[in-house]
């Protein structure tokens, strides 16, 4: 393009903007290529419509995209149809890389997931939807405010993950705690029997030395000092707790607590098969009384045919005797 086309252009399309000859006649002298000189406006033209840069140049700078209500209707099109924001975990930035690709392949843009995400949260999440249900049933509802229901619907579904994880959580930790608890009573429970159950006392005589008893497990303990004991007293068997080699307190915890989600499990599935059984039972309860109640009427039905059918006889014998009498006395009357 020449300077006098690229003036003559910029004058037509810019009224506003004037062109300082000693500037240009600066500028073309500068770079003696006054056919490879573009014109700003010439520039803005042809970055019309956000489908080009400002120059041919790969390292130009690019031009922003903005959103129009063209570009809102089809991003509202796009994620209703993929739906990115309800997708599982890992799923969720590659739908929103296709709608940004399906994005920018409609509108020749460079658009990015994290655009279009943060464009579709931050335009539309503040947008209040009691506006759009004021009184009446005839209320204007636009296409491009729809994006506020997907924004809802993102949030129900974080609020619904969030509780669903802190409902487990607390799940979890109080079947731990009642595991803990169930073991620290077992424990003591198992202390008191070994301590002061009457099984384990043995009398000694008077005169006697007492012994302790040696602990069950890898260490043995000698005492060091026997008293002896009194006459006509008992002295307890002691057992030394010796550590032995086995599970870890929170593997015992886990274990309990596995148990006893197991357990209630199982009540639950009992209580619910119960619940089956008993719907089932009053469904065939009540289709026995209705075929019961279907057979009684049909059998009345077929009896009071038959007692009609009976009756219709009874009428037409009488009717056909009464027939041969008259015809008798007809006979007669004629033969006198």
């Amino acid at each position: 393009m020449s300077c006098a086309h690229a003036v003559s252009a910029e004058a037509t399309t810019s009224p506003n903007y004037r062109v300082d000859s000693a500037a240009a006649s600066a500028l073309l002298a500068s770079t003696g290529a006054q056919d490879q000189v573009e014109w700003p406006a010439t520039a803005r033209l042809r970055a019309a419509d956000n489908k080009t840069t400002t120059a041919d140049d790969p390292k130009a700078k690019k031009l922003r995209f903005f959103f129009s209500t063209a570009a809102d209707l089809a991003l509202l099109k796009e994620v209703g149809n993929l739906r990115p924001y309800s997708a599982g975990h890992g799923n969720k930035g590659q739908l929103y890389e296709t709608v940004a690709a399906n994005m920018s392949e409609s509108f020749n843009a460079a658009l990015t997931a994290r655009m279009v995400k943060e464009h579709l949260v931050s335009e539309f999440k503040a947008e209040d939807q009691s506006f759009r249900k004021k009184s009446g049933i005839e209320e204007t509802y636009m296409e491009h405010k729809q994006l506020t229901d997907i924004v809802s619907q993102v949030n129900e579904i974080q609020e619904t993950k969030s509780t669903s994880k802190a409902r487990a959580q607390d799940k979890a930790d109080r079947l731990l705690s009642y595991g803990e608890v169930q073991r620290n009573q077992a424990t003591k429970r198992r202390c008191q029997r070994l301590v002061g159950s009457p099984a384990n006392a043995v009398a000694t005589p008077a005169g006697t030395m007492a012994e302790k008893a040696a602990p069950i497990g890898k260490a043995q303990s000698t005492p060091a000092a026997v008293t002896p004991a009194p006459a006509g007293t008992s002295v307890p068997q002691t057992r030394q707790r010796v550590s032995t080699p086995g599970k870890s307190r929170g593997n015992q915890n886990a274990t309990i607590a596995s148990y006893f989600e197991f357990q209630m499990q199982y009540r639950d599935e009992k209580a619910q098969q119960a619940r089956m059984l008993h719907i089932k039972r009053a469904k065939i309860k009540r289709a026995t009384s209705r075929w019961t109640e279907e057979l009684e009427f049909k059998m009345a039905k077929a009896a009071a045919e038959e007692t009609k059918w009976v009756g219709e006889m009874a009428i037409r014998r009488d009717e056909a005797a009464i027939r041969r009498d008259e015809i008798e006395l007809r006979m007669q009357e004629l033969a006198c």
